[in-house]
Parts: C-alpha cells; sequence; structure tokens
C-alpha cells in the first residue's frame, strides 16, 4: 500500500502514546491495517495476488478507499481464487460496474480478470510466490529510513518488477504501484526507525534464527525442521538455501535433521537490494 502522499509525512504519536508512521492515524482501517500487515513478509499465493490487485486499483484513489473496499472486492472478486477469477466472464464483470461495494471503474474491473489470467500462465512455468519475491532476491530488504524524505516511492527492482509483470500482461503495474506492493507485502520494510512496526518486523525472521541458533546449541544437532520451515516461509526456501548457506545434517535435510544454516542472508542486511 503506499501512494506518494504518503511519503509527505514524518512519524507520529497517537493518543495512546505509540509512535506510527502518519498515514496510519487517517483512520482507524489504516490503523489496524498498519499495525497488523503493511510490511509483515507475505508468502502465500491468492494473499499476493488479492494485495498486486488492490494495489492496482489504488492508482489515482487513496489507500484507504480501497482498504475500506477490501471486503466488497473479495465478494466480488470469489475471494481472489485466481482460477476463478480468470475463469469470469463478460457479463459478471459487467454487473460489477453497479457495485457500490468496489471501484466502479471499467478497465480497473476488466484488469483483475487479465491478472488473474497473467498468474495463471506464470504458474504453469513456475512458483507465482517465487516470481514475485525473486525481485528482492527472495528475502525481506530491512531498510532503515530515518525521514520520510528519504523513502522512495519506486526502486530499481521495483522497475524491473514492473517490466516483468508487463511483460507477462498484467495490468496496472507501474513501478510505483509495484514499490507499493513491495512495501505491502513485505518485500521491503520502509516502517520508519521511529515506528514501533519498524523493529517488530524487523525482528520478526532474526528471532527465528536467534531461536534456531539456541536449538543448535543445545541439541547438539542442526535443528528441526519446523523451525527451518517457519524462517523458509518468511525469506522463502530458494533464498534460505542460497543466502543463508546450507550444510545437511547427516539425515540430509530429511526426518529430525533440518539443514544447517552456516551464515546470515545478505537479504537481512539493510538496504541489501531494493
Amino acid at each position: 500500500m503506499t501512494a506518494p502522499e504518503v511519503h509527505a509525512h514524518e512519524g507520529h504519536e497517537s493518543h495512546e502514546g505509540v509512535v506510527r508512521c502518519s498515514w496510519a492515524e487517517a483512520s482507524q482501517s489504516e490503523r489496524l491495517y498498519h499495525d497488523g500487515e503493511w510490511g509483515v513478509p507475505l508468502r502465500n499465493e491468492r494473499m499476493l495476488f488479492e494485495l498486486l490487485c488492490l494495489e492496482s486499483m489504488q492508482a489515482g484513489l487513496s489507500w484507504r478507499t480501497v482498504l475500506e473496499k477490501r471486503e466488497g472486492y473479495r465478494r466480488a472478486f470469489h475471494h481472489f481464487d485466481i482460477a476463478r477469477v480468470a475463469g469470469m466472464e463478460d457479463d459478471e464483470l459487467t454487473a460489477l460496474l453497479h457495485d457500490s461495494g468496489i471501484i466502479r471503474n471499467r478497465r480497473k474491473i476488466w484488469a483483475i480478470r487479465a491478472n488473474a489470467r497473467a498468474a495463471l500462465a506464470v504458474k504453469e512455468q513456475q512458483d507465482l510466490v517465487d516470481y514475485l519475491w525473486r525481485h528482492v532476491g527472495g528475502c525481506p530488504v530491512q531498510n532503515a529510513w530515518r525521514s520520510v524524505a528519504d523513502v522512495p516511492s519506486m526502486t530499481e527492482a521495483s522497475e524491473r518488477m514492473s517490466r516483468d509483470l508487463k511483460r507477462d500482461h498484467f495490468k496496472f503495474v507501474g513501478p510505483t504501484t509495484c514499490y507499493a506492493f513491495m512495501q505491502s507485502s513485505g518485500m521491503v520494510n520502509d516502517h520508519l526507525v521511529g515506528c514501533y512496526r519498524h523493529g517488530e518486523v524487523q525482528g520478526a525472521v532474526r528471532d527465528r534464527w536467534s531461536h534456531l541458533e539456541s536449538t543448535e546449541r543445545d541439541s547438539g544437532i542442526s535443528g528441526n525442521i519446523r523451525e527451518y520451515v517457519e524462517i523458509a516461509e518468511a525469506c522463502g526456501r530458494e533464498a534460505v538455501l542460497r543466502a543463508y548457506g546450507v550444510a545437511w545434517g547427516s539425515g540430509g535435510g530429511r526426518g529430525r535433521h533440518a539443514p544447517r544454516v552456516s551464515y546470515r542472508p545478505e537479504g537481512m542486511r539493510r538496504g541489501a537490494t531494493g
């Protein structure tokens, strides 16, 4: 989520004494979204597709407008089930022009179906989650912006994503929209350092890393599968295998032995990508 105007504000202390990104204090819906979703690494295929579509709906509008119509979009577009959306007929889309629960813009409504069809085509060749996350190397970029003036509206990574998505027939996916998508989906952590969520988002994967190290140290084995899987879900399995550097345990990575992580990932270093 973030339109360029969001970057025009500094961190703001709420009435309960919590410092948030200023845009989050504009409404209750934005505050809840900021506190619970924005910037949290997301690796669920359906949810990523939903978020990409919603970000594309924001063009020319406020995020609050889109966010407050999110449930309407879910009802209208089969909760963003990619195959079902791709199969929607023209008369179904035409009927949505009268649905007050969504933004009634013909081009944007038809774009959601086009994006579903584009996503299906991608899925025939590769995993959709990996296809999207590869633009940040598969692991969240941890930025440390102190001023909103430092926060970009697009980056080289979002420009690459935009080019790839347009090449693959996605609609309403300019580099600014793509960067907003990267921020929302946790591909980048763009909470200002003064925002209380910056450290929480940044620390989530590191907490798992620390727990894994403790497990290895205390048990004498290379950790357990559950902890590895949780890290993999946050950063992406391929990123873990590539960036963490894996030496498989005696069990070959199966059964009770998880891969041993030999060093911290590049993507965990501030500003490594994007």
